[in-house]
This record gives C-alpha cells, structure tokens and sequence, in this order.
C-alpha cells in the first residue's frame, strides 16, 4: 500500500529541494484525483475505497505553489476526514484552492449520489420512514440540504459563479476545474430535489395527500429545485457562448446541458411545478436541444439524450402550436414521466450515468 490517503506520506525534511516538494505534491494530488472521481461514479449505497474517517492526507496547493514548488502555510481538508475532525476551520478554510473546492464539491455530489436511487415508487413506499418525509428534521434530504447551503456560504468569492470568475479562471488555463465545480455544485441542489418530483408533481396535480405541517414545502421545494436549474442553465450557456473555436467541452458540462433540458420538459409540460419560472422552460429546453444537436457529430454517445429530448419536445410544440390556433392544448398529450424520458438518476447503470470528466 502507498497510503497516499494518509498526511504521514507526504512528510518532507524542511531543507527538501525544489524537485521533491513538487513529487510529494503530485502525488497528493494523484490521491485527490482518484478519490474524487470514485465519488462522481458512486454506486447507490456503494461502498467507497476510503473511508473519509481513515483520511488523514490534506487537500492540494495552489497551481502556483504547484509549479514552484512551494509549501503552503496551511492546507485546507476535506469535511469527515480524520484531518477535518481534528481541525474543523480547515474544511472552511478562506484561502483553500480551486483544487481543493473541486475535490469538496466532487464529495458532496458523491453523498447526493447515494441518495438518488429512489426513483421508482415502490422504493419510495419502502424506505425508511424518515427518509420517506423530507420534512422531517432528521431526514436526510434535510440534513444533505443544509450542508450543501452551509458549504457554498462558506466559499471564497472567486469560486462563485460569475462570468468575471470565469474569464479570470481562462485566462489563467484553470476554467475546467472552475465549470466542474460549479457545475457539479448546481447538479447536486438540483438531483437531491429531483428525487421527489414525482411528489411535487402530484401534489401540484392534487394526487398526492401529504401529512406534512407545511403546505408550502413541495411548492418550495420545486422553485429551489428550478433556480437551480435556471442557474445551471445560465452556467452552460455562458461558456458555451464564451468557447474559443477548436475547444472541446468537458463532459460534465454535457451531462449539464441534458439534466436542464429534461427537467425544463416537466416544467413546459406542466407550469403549475414552479409558476414564477415557467416562462423559462421552452428556452431552456430549446438551447438543450440546440447544443447537444451541434455536439452530436463528436459526441456520438448522447444520441440517446438528444432523441429522448426531441421525443418530449416535438408533440410538445405541436400541441403548443395546436393551442395558439385554438385546436387544444398541452394537457391533451399523455406525457409519461418515467417513460418519455430516463430518469435523471446518477446511478451508473441508469439512463443518465456522468460521461468521464477531466479534472485539469
């Protein structure tokens, strides 16, 4: 074993040369990439390699550290590790590194993951009664929210989404672990709620008899679970716009694109999910289709994403055409959830498993 996963490992005398700061570093960083792609390709309820309470090791320098071969004053850590536990201001650390959010954003969206294997309703009806309420103060879909709200207040500001951000990330060469972060942040607010659409739309629809205190809360949760979409939206149309020609897209980003077009064909289909955010479904849902449709031809792969879309999106318009030259309306088309489309679960043997991403 190289227990790269424990801070021991990367142990260097204070007269280390220049040479041996940058290997000890790059193989910190080779742990910190295998282990954060483990958990954008987790298994509903897998089980990982590391544990998180056996991992000592600290996350990574800066690019600029990196290439000269630096020693940080201090390094931030990853929430659950044997160093977070030790040191909890490490995991919130202000100065931390775009390399070290990445790796964060890459674990939350992992324990996201292991949640998403409800989709059928008959998993719904057997889980455990606490997770079955997401209203429950104990639930997880509660306790998984807030961490994900907690962590993104903690951010620097520079690791928040903006267009300045980005420019300054891409004149720097480092916008790919930026957009993965970014994109991965979004995905996972959006797959933690998407998890209960089938609730939100059948309580919209009246089918659904809740017990919860809130009236609000499966209204609440579908415009949290769209603002997020609308964010992921303005996220991938901004560096698509922005993509210098001959630059290829993260696979990620592609993933992105899908998961919007998808559930902005729900939100066409059905405006009552989120009223205030309607207006933006068919625009979203249409930039999905014009996108995927341009990469096609490099992407062989998402022909099935891009026939899944255009199969909710062609009766969907002419229905929408029919309505404007009064000869009925949406509501006429039967429209399927589970069977128009895969369902958005991250599960490597569903319909939408993550194509591989690229780190740097």
């Amino acid at each position: 074993m190289l227990h790269l996963h424990r801070e021991e490992s990367y142990k260097i005398s204070e007269n280390a040369t220049t040479k041996e700061i940058i290997e000890a570093e790059s193989a910190r960083r080779t742990f910190w990439i295998l282990e954060s792609q483990e958990h954008l390709y987790i298994e509903y309820n897998g089980a990982v390699a590391f544990p998180l309470s056996d991992i000592s090791a600290l996350l990574p320098s800066s690019e600029e550290e990196f290439a000269f071969g630096k020693v940080p004053e201090v390094r931030s850590a990853l929430a659950g590790t044997e160093a977070a536990n030790r040191n909890p201001d490490l995991v919130s650390l202000p100065s931390r590194t775009i390399f070290a959010t990445v790796v964060q954003a890459h674990n939350l969206w992992g324990q996201v993951a292991r949640r998403a294997g409800r989709v059928a309703r008959c998993e719904h009806e057997k889980a455990d009664e606490v997770i079955n309420k997401p209203w429950e103060r104990k639930s997880n879909y509660l306790q998984l929210t807030q961490t994900l709200r907690d962590w993104e207040k903690s951010l620097p500001a520079q690791h928040h989404w903006s267009v300045w951000n980005f420019r300054g990330y891409k004149a720097t060469f480092l916008e790919r672990p930026y957009v993965s972060q970014v994109i991965v942040t979004r995905l996972s607010n959006i797959i933690i709620r998407r998890i209960y659409l089938d609730d939100i739309l059948d309580f919209v629809l009246g089918r659904l008899r809740s017990d919860c205190p809130d009236p609000k809360f499966w209204s609440n949760m579908a415009f949290e679970l769209y603002s997020n979409v609308r964010d992921l939206h303005d996220i991938f149309d901004t560096v698509c716009n922005l993509r210098l020609e001959g630059e290829d897209y993260p696979a990620i980003l592609v993933f992105s694109i899908y998961i919007c077009g998808s559930l902005a064909a729900y939100l066409f289909k059905w405006p009552q999910l989120c009223p205030l955010l309607a207006s933006s479904a068919e625009p979203i849902l249409n930039r999905s289709l014009e996108i995927l449709g341009m990469l096609l031809p490099n992407w062989p792969i998402i022909q099935r994403w891009l026939d899944a879309l255009q199969r909710i999106a062609s009766p969907m318009r002419s229905q929408s055409q029919e309505e404007e030259q009064g000869l009925g309306g949406l509501n006429n088309y039967h429209f399927e959830p589970g069977l128009s489309f895969p369902s958005a679960s991250p599960h490597p043997d569903g319909d939408l498993h993550p194509l591989p991403l690229r780190l740097n």
